[in-house]
């Protein structure tokens, strides 16, 4: 972001935060950016007064998707400049002298970035009414996928009224819809089933966990855990911030030998939105891409409900005792809970790792997969946890989940040098340290 930041910070002392403009004296923007040959729909902007020197400036920022305003507003407060405040989605931001004339660019999107002045930049605003209203443009420039420019008109309120009116709540649950295409050395596979659940935070970031699987995975609790191994047939597991970016990329199609696979920085989000209970974007690899020797593409247009947190069991209240002549039992006492500290990792297990947030737990220990396996179970099933018979497990991978009153574990375990990696992901214990 830009260092000629000097948000009008005496008006705010002054008048105090402005008043929020209706939805029909809000922003508009329309046009596109294009970087590494890839557009970009401008569809959110907002603009604020700059100073640097003597200059008085106007900034427009605009994106595919919406901007954090009130981040950008508490950024500039706390420390007088918006050098601390960092987009990671989509964005151009065009500064002009307050008289009109466009003055420098820079724009980033997946890790491409440009900035230019000069004569190849053009732009013109003109304040009316409080509003800010031009076209910024940057003839396409670069060749082959280096190709890069934009060109946008805004109508806009200037200040942080400039923030898109938040959309209506839609009516009724969200319908979960998926379309277009996923293929694995050219086999297709028809993906119907779309999910939305929140993940732990990335990078200080809310975030969420996108399932795409071709057999319904609704009904089971942890459908990411079994996704990758093909319980749902053909799969993709996508991990995004709540600004869109994707910071995880799981591929397990039918159509390759080797599944699944991490396959970050070859897919895009575009057209992301993330309202109230819901999601929706635009996932694109651009083309077929190259992994381990396998070939793949994405190309697929969703919506999802975000499903909620699971709400703590409220214990039930105690049936009243019947009137018999007879004593009615005693209730059985509840089992106590399982503190995290207490399972009975295998001998050996070291880098121990708590994620108390979200209830999850990894560390490191010597043994191959199945013989970790074996001693794990063993001692669960000491501590009395149960299983349900449902364990996988080969000499590459495994998978286990135990049951223990309202608690529950999902074990994950996989190869890891010359010994083993374990990942817990538990409920319903308790996490407090001993």
């Amino acid at each position: 972001m830009s260092r000629h930041f000097a948000f009008f910070l005496a008006a705010l002392a002054l008048f105090g935060c402005p008043t929020l403009l209706t939805a029909a004296d809000g922003p508009s923007v329309q046009g596109t950016l294009t970087v590494l040959s890839r557009p970009y729909q401008l569809a959110h902007a907002v603009a604020y007064e700059t100073k640097t020197g003597d200059f008085e400036l106007v900034t427009v920022l605009a994106s595919d998707r919406k901007i954090a305003v009130d981040k950008l507003l508490k950024t500039v407060r706390e420390e007088g400049s918006d050098e601390k405040f960092w987009l990671s989605q989509p964005y151009v931001k065009v500064v002009f002298l307050k008289s009109g004339e466009v003055q420098n660019c820079n724009a980033w999107a997946d890790n491409g970035s440009f900035s230019q002045g000069g004569d190849s930049l053009k732009g013109e605003l003109k304040l009316v009414d409080g509003r800010v209203q031009g076209r910024a443009t940057l003839a396409p420039q670069g060749e082959g996928d280096r190709r890069r420019g934009f060109d946008f008109h805004f109508d806009l309120p200037l200040g942080a009224e400039a923030a898109a009116p938040a959309k209506p709540k839609l009516a009724g649950p969200v319908k979960a819809t998926i379309s277009g295409k996923f293929t694995g050395n050219g086999k297709e596979s028809k993906l119907a089933y779309v999910s939305a659940r929140p993940a732990g935070p990335f990078a200080d970031k809310p975030a969420l966990l996108l399932i795409f699987t071709e057999k319904d995975h609704s009904k089971e609790p942890r459908p990411d855990i079994h996704a990758g191994f093909g319980k749902f047939g053909s799969a993709l597991l996508i991990s995004v911030s709540d600004d869109g970016s994707i910071f995880g990329c799981e591929v397990a199609h039918s159509g390759h030998g080797k599944k699944p696979f991490s396959s970050i920085g070859t897919i895009h989000m575009a057209e992301f939105d993330a309202g109230d209970g819901y999601v929706q974007g635009h996932l694109t690899t651009d083309g077929e891409q190259d992994a381990l020797d396998q070939k793949w593409e994405v190309d697929l247009k969703f919506s999802a409900p975000v499903a909620g947190q699971k709400p703590k069991a409220a214990p039930k209240p105690a049936a009243p005792v019947a009137k018999k002549s007879v004593s009615a039992p005693e209730p059985k006492p509840a089992a106590k809970t399982v503190n995290v500290h207490d399972l009975p990792l295998p001998k050996g297990a070291s880098d121990v790792d708590y994620k108390k947030l979200v209830e999850q737990m990894t560390f490191k220990v010597p043994g191959k997969v199945q013989a970790v396996v074996a001693e794990f179970s063993k001692g669960l099933a000491q501590q009395g946890w149960k299983s349900d018979d449902s364990d996988l497990v080969t000499p590459q991978s495994a998978i286990l989940k135990r049951d223990r009153g309202t608690a529950s574990l999902t074990v994950m375990v996989k190869p890891a040098g010359d010994g083993s990696q374990a990942q817990i992901f538990a409920e319903g214990l308790d996490w407090e340290d001993k």
